[in-house]
């Protein structure tokens, strides 16, 4: 029972941490199957987050300018 407990919170993890890098179902299955080595390739991994055309910067969802830069984000961020 308690390995299974153990197993759960390996994934939720790594859940979290590839929430942070907007790949949720990959930090998920990275840590379900891997552990701690998936929580650091996710870690490490790319962000695939919206970002701001001008200097590349990873933008919130829904933001009309870029918190990097200041500059205003046009249809490009407004995918959802």
């Amino acid at each position: 029972m308690g390995f299974l407990f153990v197993w759960a919170l390996m994934a939720l993890v790594g859940y979290l941490i590839g929430k942070t890098k907007s790949r949720p179902t990959a930090g998920f299955l990275w840590g379900l199957f891997l552990g701690p080595i998936g929580w650091l390739v996710i870690a490490i991994g790319p962000d695939m987050g919206p970002k701001c055309p001008e200097c590349k910067g990873t933008v919130a969802k829904g933001a009309r300018k870029c918190m990097n830069c200041g500059s205003e984000l046009t249809q490009y961020n407004h995918m959802d």
